[in-house]
């Protein structure tokens, strides 16, 4: 009997839902790290405090995370996780010179869709330019597509591919070291 390995995607399913782009990020943030305060996860994005310890706190509740004295670690189930959603991740391609803008209006009742398309866009290394609109340098591969259609969300999106884009060079300093 042959024993089929699974793919990444088949992993995440068994592993605890990570329910926003949020979760994701201060995971790899606390895998690159291994050891972060809650002070380190507020200079490291621009989150609000509340949206970081209630993050923080639902990750403990998951045993993703544990807390010792005033610092965070992965936990072994964490570590799984963290693994899971590098495996996930694309690799990096050499950049085209075009930026890629993603607008997205999805509604409400649609909440886990519009979170799975914020952590696409997160792990793309995608930076949030305003709210619901990201830019990137990465093209949106075709799983990312064909999961869209799946989810029924390519009405609420929209995608643009630019030359040049005329903005101030501090910003796209920033970028390239987001």
């Amino acid at each position: 009997m042959k024993i089929k390995k699974k793919t990444a995607k088949e992993k995440i399913k068994e592993l605890p839902e990570i329910s926003n782009a949020m979760n994701s990020v201060l995971l790899l943030e606390l895998a690159e790290k291994n050891c972060l305060t809650l002070q380190d996860f507020l200079e490291t994005k621009n989150f609000k405090e509340n949206s970081v310890r209630t993050t923080l706190w639902r990750l403990q509740k998951k045993r993703l995370i544990k807390k010792e004295e005033k610092s965070f670690q992965l936990t072994a189930l964490g570590k799984e996780v963290v693994k899971a959603l590098k495996d996930n991740m694309s690799v990096e391609k050499e950049w085209d010179g075009k930026w890629r803008i993603i607008m997205f209006d999805i509604p409400e009742k649609k909440r886990q869709h519009r979170n799975w398309l914020r952590f696409e866009l997160y792990s793309l290394d995608y930076k949030l330019i305003q709210k619901s609109v990201f830019m990137g340098q990465q093209p949106i591969d075709d799983d990312i597509n064909q999961e869209i259609n799946d989810r029924g969300i390519n009405d609420f999106i929209r995608f643009i591919t630019v030359g040049d884009i005329d903005i101030d060079d501090d910003f796209l300093e920033e970028f390239e070291n987001f």
